[in-house]
């Protein structure tokens, strides 16, 4: 999850957690902006801290989203906003085979199944073939993104993590209205979902 502003308007500091150590040293923190690594089921913030907390691509990977959601708006100063997006659970077809090959790939070396993700670098091209590339991309799904880099990073992301939960609007809407939230609306991708704190 990502808190902001980064630029410290109105007197207030961003921070954008989880983030390694790592990658804080190789490029230094502006004065604005704190990087902190936490546990989202621990959170060491005081209540009512942010004006805006989104996450984006987390809560999904996380043993149980809602409750890791549930640690959240408290954070918000009134009038904050929360917008998420979660893997949708719409096309559950679209997903059968990453499924079927996700009980195998969380448990593979780290290492090993990078490797793999590079598969994704060609097989963009592979894909674009008519007929033929909409069965492949069916039965081996990686990702579809413009920049190389990108499809090694997706595709990794995809099948890397341990746990991956799948959503719709109607189970997570409930999420907000259980917290008082407002001003609940849909977001452009799927599943993404905003409220306000009142």
């Amino acid at each position: 999850s990502r808190t902001w502003p980064p630029n410290g308007r109105h007197g207030r500091r961003g921070r954008s957690q989880p983030c390694g150590r790592r990658r804080t040293a190789k490029h230094r923190e502006p004065e604005n902006i704190h990087i902190a690594q936490a546990n989202i089921f621990q959170l060491p913030f005081r209540e009512e801290t942010f004006d805006v907390i989104f996450s984006i691509g987390v809560l999904h990977h996380t043993p149980n989203p809602k409750a890791a959601f549930d640690n959240l708006p408290k954070l918000l100063r009134a009038e904050g906003k929360i917008p998420i997006w979660l893997y949708n659970g719409y096309d559950a077809f679209r997903w059968r085979f990453s499924d079927l090959y996700r009980r195998f790939t969380p448990r593979l070396p780290k290492r090993m199944l990078h490797s793999l993700a590079y598969a994704a670098i060609p097989l963009y091209y592979v894909y674009k073939i008519p007929g033929v590339g909409l069965f492949l991309r069916w039965i081996l799904p990686v990702s579809n993104h413009p920049k190389p880099r990108w499809r090694v990073l997706d595709t990794f992301d995809w099948y890397s993590p341990q746990y991956q939960w799948k959503h719709s609007y109607e189970e997570v809407f409930p999420w907000f209205e259980a917290h008082g939230l407002k001003d609940i609306r849909v977001l452009s991708v799927p599943v993404s979902v905003q409220g306000t704190k009142r």
